[in-house]
């Protein structure tokens, strides 16, 4: 079971306490490579880290489009908003850069978080962040909005 959280109007829903559920999903291109690298890092991740992992998906097919068996029972029939969804690197989840920016867009409007090991700015929680916060990341204290992000003016 996963950890309780609280989250505020994510796609429209009232602010609630759900329980959050961690999965893994990593991919292959072929039966000839193996599934164990992408397994270990992501079962690694979560020991080191004390999250409690629930089950990891994977496939070995191509990751030119997303019509894989496992990945589409995790994204239409496993995952919730709250939970969070753990990859190694981007390309194991797909290999065409707008097709997998939709899917992460998909993941984002219904409050999925996504982790991806190869990016460590994914793995931070910012949720916090306040704008005082933001303020004093930055040495001059400038910040802009640029699509509903805040970016730093350096």
């Amino acid at each position: 079971m996963g950890g309780l959280i609280s989250y505020a109007n994510i796609s429209g829903l009232r602010k609630e306490q759900i329980i959050m559920k961690r999965y893994g999903y990593h991919r292959t291109s072929t039966r000839e490579q193996h599934l164990d690298r992408g397994i270990k890092e992501i079962t690694a991740y979560c020991e080191q880290n004390n999250l409690e992992l629930e089950k990891i998906f994977t496939d070995q097919q191509t990751g030119k489009n997303f019509n894989r068996p496992r990945y589409q029972v995790l994204k239409e029939d496993v995952l919730r908003a709250g939970d969070e969804l753990i990859i190694t690197e981007v390309d194991r989840l797909g290999r065409n850069k707008q097709e997998t920016l939709k899917e992460l867009q998909y993941y984002r409007d219904n409050g999925i978080r996504v982790k991806i090991l190869e990016l460590p700015t994914t793995l931070m929680d910012l949720s916090k962040l306040d704008n005082a916060m933001v303020h004093m990341a930055h040495p001059n204290g400038r910040n802009a909005k640029l699509n509903g992000r805040i970016t730093f003016d350096y």
